[in-house]
């Protein structure tokens, strides 16, 4: 994806319609993260043609009518990444709310 190597995952539901994309440049090297970073920035605004919006985080979204486009920023020791996220809207796929048996040890139900 332009022109770079990139780690990308991609999040389904569990009839296998995917609603996410995340792609993750990593590298040490300054001049090639701000590269990506730029590339990646020109690509959407290019596709768009709309400006973004800046989240709290410090990273930029696109709304779109089919889902969002999101473009940050983050590293640790050292490394840096540009992160590339793009998601749907998942309501039109859902017959029934997708099951998460993780989420409710996480959130304490009232």
């Amino acid at each position: 994806m332009l022109d770079r190597v990139w780690e990308v995952v991609l999040s389904s539901l569990p009839n296998g319609k995917v609603y996410k994309i995340a792609a993750q440049f990593m590298s040490e090297q300054r001049d090639a993260l701000e590269a990506a970073f730029s590339a990646a920035y020109a690509y959407y605004d290019q596709q768009f043609r709309t400006p973004p919006t800046l989240t709290e985080s410090g990273a930029y979204r696109w709304d779109q009518p089919f889902g969002n486009f999101l473009l940050g920023r983050a590293g640790v020791a050292g490394l840096g990444c540009v992160n590339c996220i793009i998601t749907s809207d998942i309501r039109p796929f859902l017959t029934t709310p997708p099951k998460r048996p993780w989420f409710s040890s996480l959130v304490k139900w009232r």
